[in-house]
């Protein structure tokens, strides 16, 4: 389909000049980091005032709905990060024409899965809600908010095959620009709802002016790269192509998923009361776990570039560099953080106990297993061997659902947290043996753990944390967002201590210009 689609289709508009590779990976990361900080910055702030507004109770169902949506939008087919790789040849072959015919085609794909998953969820709400024990006098809006959001999570997968032909042709600024105006139109609006009262109807109504701003801005935006001669469908052979590749997407993004978000579909079920400990630890350190993956698109595009030109054999040198270097920073990230974590969480939220940040730093811990061998699992794509993804990906969601389930009812949410380390840590010994199995072996990620630097580190951390965790709870200092950030600045010095004993000036410089690339 890569190739039969853009030669059925006439070609309006020559190719865009290539530009400097180096500076695109370079924007385009920036601008996705900046997108994922947002989020990031927004809960430090708003977090501890949503629960407080909202309650304990209403804050555990705002979570559960937004959960369960979730969950329900990745059931696309795999349509919508398919769809970004094929938008994003046909951009470099300036082919207006089949990205329009690939747009409609799955438009109407889209409409026809929002028709019947979505509907159903709509039509269920009632017992959906039900079934989290929802108490009688929040049950009402309780189904109003996840009705809201099912309508907006097929408007979003629609939304989103204008966003990746933006992406397409670069427009990092304007699609993360979007995003960042919905986080401040989001901020804005809990706030404004919540200190009047509204509860959960008034946040549906904020995700409602969120969404509409998102689609005015981006459709309209993508119409100049498209064309009106592409008004039509792709052929039924090409269609069966794309989805005979949709399919191992979808496939693999549901595994991930199920194993990183449906863990608090559990805890609401058997352990209600941990939903507000389990959920805002949980989202905490996923979106730690997002911060160093920005650097995974440049890698894997240069690591392809030089397979092509050099070939597998001649490309292991540079690989095994870089996974060195990320290896040594994922260690670092985990071995400052975690303990970071622990007392950041606990001096932002007002909760009670210290249950919260023992969660985020456990599964912290968690996803450093899935962290380790990020790059020897791009290499594994590169290699055409997908599949082992998945399969690791099936033995973490069999693990973590079973683990959850049996240690949920007697320990809670550190229940479900203690069977996530436990299933990431069985992926990880799969990854790791069947590097044996690929046409071209690059080395084990384990050969570049500085052991004794990330343990070292760790202990500083805890100490340097701790002593400002004591100082907040003196009074001395501030609680809330600004407590965190303080627990954040107590790390950073260690952090940048580790790196310099592990990494030095002269090999981050080193990264630089591998990332920056020649060509």
């Amino acid at each position: 389909m890569t190739r039969s689609m853009p030669e059925k289709s006439k070609v309006e508009h020559p190719p865009e000049p290539p530009t400097h590779l180096g500076r695109v990976l370079l924007q385009g990361a920036s601008w996705q980091l900046l997108a994922q900080l947002a989020p990031l910055i927004v809960n430090l702030a708003l977090t501890p005032f949503v629960i407080s507004h909202l309650g304990l109770v209403a804050y555990g169902l705002f979570l559960v709905t937004s959960t369960l949506t979730q969950f329900l939008a990745q059931f696309d087919g795999g349509i919508s990060r398919s769809a970004s790789r094929y938008f994003a040849v046909f951009a470099g072959q300036g082919d207006k024409v089949a990205t329009t015919r690939l747009v409609v085609t799955l438009m109407c794909c889209v409409a026809v899965f929002t028709t019947f998953v979505m509907g159903l969820a709509f039509i269920f709400a009632d017992q959906l809600v039900a079934f989290f024990h929802a108490p009688p006098d929040l049950a009402e809006d309780t189904v109003f908010l996840l009705r809201v959001l099912t309508v907006i999570v097929g408007l979003a997968l629609a939304r989103s095959l204008f966003f990746s032909v933006l992406n397409a042709y670069q427009k990092y600024a304007l699609t993360c620009g979007t995003m960042l105006l919905g986080y401040v139109i989001y901020a804005v609006g809990m706030w404004s709802t919540l200190t009047h009262g509204m509860g959960l109807r008034g946040v549906a109504y904020v995700f409602i002016v969120q969404q509409v701003f998102a689609t005015v801005t981006l459709v309209p935006a993508a119409m100049p790269m498209l064309s009106a001669d592409g008004l039509g469908f792709v052929s039924r052979r090409e269609l069966a192509e794309f989805f005979s590749f949709a399919w191992k997407v979808q496939v693999s993004g549901l595994l991930n998923l199920v194993g990183l978000e449906a863990v608090t579909l559990i805890v609401a079920r058997v352990a209600p009361a941990d939903v507000p400990v389990f959920g805002p630890g949980s989202t905490f350190a996923q979106q730690l776990r997002v911060i160093p993956l920005n650097a995974i698109s440049p890698i894997q595009s240069v690591t392809g570039r030089a397979i092509g030109r050099d070939g597998a054999d001649a490309t292991v040198p540079m690989f095994s560099r870089v996974q060195r270097i990320w290896v040594v920073l994922i260690c670092g990230w985990v071995a400052v953080g975690a303990p970071a974590a622990y007392f950041g969480v606990n001096v932002w939220l007002p909760l009670p106990g210290h249950t919260a940040g023992l969660v985020t730093a456990t599964l912290l811990l968690a996803h450093l297993f899935k962290l380790l061998p990020e790059l020897q699992n791009q290499w594994a794509m590169l290699m055409h061997c997908p599949e082992f993804e998945m399969r690791a990906g099936l033995i973490t969601t069999v693990l973590v659902l079973s683990g959850s389930l049996l240690l949920a009812p007697h320990y809670g949410a550190m229940g479900v947290a203690w069977a996530t380390v436990v299933a990431q840590f069985a992926a990880f010994c799969y990854r790791m043996s069947v590097n044996r199995k690929l046409p071209v072996q690059v080395p084990s990620p384990l050969c570049s753990i500085p052991w004794v630097a990330s343990v070292v580190s760790a202990v500083g951390s805890f100490l340097a944390v701790g002593a400002m965790s004591w100082l907040i709870g003196q009074h001395y200092l501030p609680r809330g967002g600004l407590g965190i950030v303080l627990c954040g600045l107590a790390a950073a010095p260690v952090l940048l201590i580790y790196l310099s004993v592990t990494v030095g000036l002269r090999q981050a410089l080193s990264v630089i210009r591998v990332k920056g690339g020649r060509g």
